[in-house]
């Protein structure tokens, strides 16, 4: 209480002397030219104090007190000052030297005391208030402040003697602080560390400071020093001192095994795996050491792989320089889980490597590299068969397809070896292999284990029945899809369907596909080529083209749309499509184009030349020894030794050709033998002109109206109108006379059917011709076709019957065959000999010469 009391007069009376008085006193030892000085900077320094800027104070009241050095005034002034910075030993010093000059200043003295007070220096401050009651012996204040002084000084020296014992070594140390302390030995220099570690709460700079003079010292003295941080849960420091150790000690492979060590046990992990991440790969210290250091860093990242920072990822994943440092590498990374360094890592496949190396090396493959990892699991098993290995190659092998190799994996596993979801991997694999008996076997030992029939199972036992008995298999797939809806399941399903041709049922199920996966692009395709065979081809264009923007490589997808574009007759976009399925064709070397692909590549060019042509040009010509009989002439009816024609037909509309529907203009010219039966066909010319309508998409069938008149101006002046029908059956196809890209040759045959009548003169002609042939191919482009016909023709006439058999032989040439268009033209030249069994004409049988062409 006493000492509250003194510090509240003190504290007024220091007060007193921060009050600004109305005017200031600056007392004796000073001249009017002084005070002419440093007058306004003592009413500087005052105001800086009311403001509370004491630096600015102490230099206004510096600056006064240099001017006027032997004035008690300014050294009271500026040691105020100085005691507000609670800066007490300049104020001291003020004081004492203004006591120089005026020893006897009862107002020196009294700041003095009071400033000694405050820095609790008892026995000076005791000393310097007798000083003040020897000037003058009723000072009260000086007494009051005596007593409280005499009190403090006996509490302080009865504290010294009762903590002596305990501080004798802490003052031992502080004086020790500034000596430089050398030992003859690192044992007597580890003493001194203890006795520096047992002060290290209350003075650490003593041994944070120290610099010992043995290697052995400084790693233990770091490693006291971080074990004690720890221990009192000083973890930021303790990170600091780590981050500023220099690397001969962080380095020194016994500091890190001795630290590691026990930071490990006093909850240090973090700090352990900074210290050797740092210090790793280790390089200075030898092998068993470094093997020693990686498996504890190997024990620490299983625990606490999170810890670990980025820039020490570059550094774990560089190859160490023997390959028993790399299997303990790549344990090391396994527990970062860090793929791609243990790719590198064990990228040299060493011999050395153990099998769990090669394991490891297998799951980082994976699916990035999938047949590498094969070979990784292989490896691994041969050097420790065991089930898990041969697991693992079944698994890895299945994912890159090769079936073969994951069903031998499968089968060098004992069954017992096996879970359920094995077994029935197994049967996955067999089914993939399209091995049935195998696929049987493994759902007959999936049976047996009491496998749970889930959808999966279902699913592969209708993979059994599919061609032997599609109707059990259907029943099947239904149980699989009644489990798990699935695309798989219900598109399967559809595909039996169309199978069986129930093309709405299957379209039914697709549908229901498409609802579970509306973006699947597999079961669009399907949709579409389903609504194509219904004959829906607006919906077939809506579903191929949706799947090609998601597959648009797919090659299959591009013709069936220009295929369905044709039957839309949307010619433009028809024409695009066969130049892209054209242009895909060009990604095949010639060893890889099969004869499909050949017969596929044609097609599409003879649709783009058909999609394209307006225009065609025909002309025909024979010559024989005998008039006779000859079917799709100019003027059906009509018997001739010699005829030729020459017709110019132009397809109407827009598009020219819609699905295989056409109407098209035409004019021809022909002539024959005339009267004399000239062997020439250049006699009685006649010019016709009429409208040629094929009303059928897959059927060729043509209506024609045709106006007859003859250009010479003889006996035969008559215009005649002619109606025809005239039909081309069974020619399609592989029996079609359009060149086949494939094989040596091909058979042809065709059905000629023509109907006409001329309506002034009343004549109605009947044609009917099969013929056969076989056309040898004896280079590109060209055939030799020896063919037989029989043929049957009527007129609406007394004994207007004729029946024959022809036979002969025609070279046949294409011409003008370009990337995008089939032979637009084709050229023939022919010899046939025919025998009539019945007819109305002078003679049976006849030879003679054929020629042809379409351009």
């Amino acid at each position: 209480m006493k000492i509250l009391i003194m510090l509240f007069i003190i504290a007024f009376s220091l007060n007193a002397y921060a009050q600004k008085p109305e005017k200031i006193d600056l007392g004796p030892g000073i001249n009017s030219y002084q005070k002419f000085l440093i007058y306004p900077r003592i009413e500087k320094g005052l105001s800086a104090l009311d403001e509370g800027n004491n630096q600015r104070a102490i230099e206004e009241f510096s600056w006064a007190r240099k001017r006027a050095p032997q004035s008690p005034l300014t050294a009271l002034y500026l040691a105020n000052a100085y005691i507000k910075e609670d800066d007490y030993a300049k104020a001291k010093e003020v004081l004492e030297q203004q006591l120089a000059f005026t020893p006897k200043n009862q107002q020196i003295l009294k700041r003095l005391s009071n400033t000694l007070i405050l820095e609790r220096d008892y026995l000076a401050a005791a000393d310097s208030l007798k000083e003040e009651l020897k000037i003058n012996e009723n000072n009260v204040i000086a007494q009051e402040k005596l007593k409280v002084v005499n009190q403090e000084l006996a509490n302080v020296e009865s504290n010294r003697l009762k903590t002596l014992q305990e501080e004798d070594p802490a003052q031992f140390l502080a004086d020790l602080k500034d000596k430089k302390v050398r030992f003859d030995n690192a044992f007597e220099e580890r003493n001194w560390i203890d006795l520096l570690l047992t002060d290290f709460a209350k003075q650490p700079e003593l041994l944070l400071s120290y610099q010992p003079e043995f290697d052995s010292n400084r790693i233990y003295q770091s490693e006291k020093i971080l074990q004690r941080l720890l221990n009192e849960g000083r973890q930021s420091e303790a990170d600091t001192y780590l981050l500023n150790l220099p690397n001969s000690i962080k380095l020194n492979p016994i500091f890190l095994d001795h630290l590691s060590y026990q930071l490990v046990n006093e909850n240090g992990e973090h700090q352990a795996i900074d210290l050797l991440l740092d210090a790793y790969p280790f390089k200075q210290a030898s092998y068993p050491q470094r093997v020693e250091l990686i498996n504890r860093l190997i024990l620490l990242l299983k625990n606490h792989g999170d810890a670990i920072a980025t820039p020490y990822l570059a550094k774990l994943s560089v190859p160490l320089d023997r390959p028993e440092l790399r299997s303990l590498q790549v344990k090391l990374l396994s527990a970062l889980n860090d793929c791609p360094a243990i790719r590198q890592v064990l990228g040299d496949y060493s011999a050395f490597y153990t099998p769990d190396d090669w394991s490891r090396l297998g799951n980082c493959y994976g699916d990035r590299l999938p047949g590498l990892g094969v070979l990784a699991f292989e490896r691994a098993e041969e050097l420790a068969p065991n089930p898990e290995r041969e697991r693992a190659v079944a698994y890895q092998s299945f994912y890159t397809k090769s079936y073969l190799r994951a069903l031998t994996a499968w089968n060098s596993i004992p069954l017992d070896a096996m879970t359920p979801p094995d077994i029935l991997s197994a049967a996955t694999t067999a089914q993939a292999l399209g091995d049935t008996k195998e696929l049987k076997k493994w759902l007959l030992a999936y049976e047996q284990t009491d496998g749970a029939k889930d959808d999966r199972y279902w699913w592969l036992l209708a993979q059994t029945k599919l061609t032997s008995d599609p109707q059990a298999a259907l029943i099947d797939l239904s149980k699989a899809a009644s489990i798990k809806p699935s695309v798989t399941y219900y598109s399967q399903i559809a595909s039996l369907l169309m199978t069986e041709g129930k093309l709405t049922e299957a379209i039914a199920y697709l549908n229901k596909a498409l609802l579970l996966n509306p973006s699947d692009s597999v079961t669009q395709a399907a949709l579409g080529y389903a609504y194509y065979r219904q004959g829906k081809y607006q919906r077939a264009q809506y579903y191929l083209s949706a799947s090609l923007k998601t597959r648009p490589d797919d090659e299959e997808l591009v013709k069936q749309l220009a295929y369905t574009n044709q039957k839309l007759g949307q010619n433009t976009q028809a024409v695009k499509y066969a130049e892209e399925a054209i242009d895909s064709f060009d990604r095949y070397s010639p060893s890889e184009i099969t004869p499909d692909i050949k017969s596929q590549q044609f097609g599409m060019r003879r649709m783009h030349e058909d999609l394209e042509r307006r225009w065609s040009f025909t002309a025909d010509a024979m010559s024989g020894n005998q008039v006779t009989a000859a079917p799709n002439i100019g003027q059906p009816g009509t018997n001739y030794r010699s005829y030729s024609q020459a017709e110019a037909a132009y397809r109407l509309g827009n598009p020219a050709i819609d699905n295989g529907k056409s109407l098209s203009a035409y004019t021809r010219i022909f002539a024959g033998g005339g009267l004399n039966n000239s062997p020439v066909p250049i006699y009685a010319p006649m010019i016709a002109g009429g409208l040629r309508w094929k009303p059928l998409s897959d059927y060729v069938l043509n209506l024609a109206v045709e106006e007859q008149t003859p250009l010479d101006r003889g006996q035969f002046t008559q215009t005649s109108l002619m109606l025809r029908a005239s039909a081309s059956l069974l020619n399609s196809g592989i029996y079609s006379d359009d060149w086949h890209p494939n094989g040596t040759g091909w058979i042809a045959q065709n059905l000629y059917l023509d109907a006409a009548h001329y309506v002034s003169s009343s004549v109605t002609s009947l044609v009917m011709d099969y013929r056969m042939s076989y056309h040898q191919k004896i280079e590109e482009g060209q055939t030799i076709e020896p063919y037989a016909h029989i043929q049957w023709s009527s007129l609406n006439q007394a004994n207007g019957l004729d029946e024959r058999l022809g036979i002969g032989a025609r070279w046949n040439i294409w011409q003008g065959q370009s990337k995008y268009n089939a032979y637009p033209s084709k050229v023939m030249i022919g010899l046939e000999y025919q025998y009539a069994f019945k007819t109305y004409l002078n003679d049976k049988s006849a030879i003679f010469v054929t020629l042809g062409g379409r351009w």
